[in-house]
């Protein structure tokens, strides 16, 4: 119980530090609201059915993608160049055709455009600033050669703002599960059980393996020439012929011998004594270094699961601020 209780403890105490310095990093989050093809269905169904956009047709592949950026870091991020500072990659094949930027306070300048060099590449431009807990949500108009689905989970993206982590993407969809302060004690609380009591119970089982291997040693025997004490290996081929030789890999050095000469020049000799091997001295360390190596690992996977439904939480609770103003 005391490795399990050790475990949690540090578990949790690892895990907030971790996250706190983390949380000091730029940090700019996408979050994908959703994407869905606009007259997906009906071309065939109503053959004359044809989508336009400025009096131009399009093509029969049209898709609407809906999402934003959120700065989640604590730090403002300044020193924008209001030239593409962020671009969202979308699959070959894909061109924007019109984007509506909706953002999250009037104080905020920052536009969209389709890139001069590639029609797939959506550049954003932001002027100056962007403070913690700022953000925009976008909604595009794309234009495809082919049927894309889930288009959110296809696109990629890049910047060029210095002192920011890549730009991860969580998808929010319809539904938002909200990560308070409860939510987060009692996941916290069944990880960190879970976590513990699977190294305690682990460190048990190691641990009698242990005591099981340095407690018991098997008693071997050695083949000795008699007059020199010396260890030799005696071998058997296929055509019952023996050879006696001084190594562990007979080329060489081999002998044939018979049956007789083995009888009279050498011996069995048994080891009595008790010699701790290698594998044994590891053996007594292992339970301690596997339980700390699960224990780091899991105490990553702790922090990982945790950092994801907070940045989720927060951008739910800037989103549902944006609406209130």
């Amino acid at each position: 119980m005391v490795t399990a209780a050790i475990s949690i403890i540090l578990g949790a105490i690892i895990s907030y530090f971790i996250a706190k310095w983390q949380m000091k990093k730029n940090e700019i989050t996408h979050f994908s609201l959703n994407s869905f093809d606009v007259g997906k269905g009906l071309h065939n169904d109503f053959p004359e059915f044809k989508l336009t956009y400025e009096g131009k047709e399009l093509s029969d592949e049209v898709l609407v993608l809906k999402g934003g950026f959120i700065n989640t870091g604590r730090n403002d991020i300044t020193g924008l160049k209001n030239k593409s500072d962020i671009n969202i990659i979308l699959p070959e094949g894909c061109s924007l055709k019109k984007i509506i930027i909706k953002k999250s306070n009037d104080e905020l300048e920052v536009n969209a455009q389709k890139n001069e060099n590639a029609p797939n590449i959506i550049d954003f431009c932001i002027d100056e600033k962007l403070m913690s807990g700022e953000g925009f949500e976008y909604t595009a108009l794309i234009e495809t050669t082919k049927e894309i689905k889930n288009l959110h989970r296809h696109i990629d993206f890049k910047h060029r703002i210095a002192n920011t982590s890549k730009i991860r993407n969580e998808f929010l969809g319809q539904q938002i599960q909200k990560c308070n302060k409860k939510n987060f004690f009692l996941s916290s609380l069944e990880n960190g059980l879970a976590v513990g009591l699977t190294t305690f119970f682990g460190s048990v089982i190691l641990g009698i393996l242990a005591v099981y291997i340095y407690n018991f040693q098997p008693v071997t025997c050695s083949i000795k020439e008699r007059g020199t004490n010396k260890d030799v290996s005696i071998y058997i081929t296929p055509k019952s012929q023996f050879y006696v030789s001084k190594s562990d890999f007979p080329l060489f050095d081999k002998k044939e011998i018979t049956k007789k000469e083995i009888d009279s020049n050498y011996y069995i000799s048994s080891n009595m004594d008790y010699s701790m091997s290698k594998e044994q001295k590891f053996s007594l360390y292992f339970p301690a270094i596997a339980a700390l190596v699960y224990l780091l690992v899991s105490v990553y996977y702790l922090y990982y699961m945790w950092y994801r439904k907070y940045r989720k939480n927060r951008i739910y609770l800037l989103l549902k601020q944006y609406e209130q103003q």
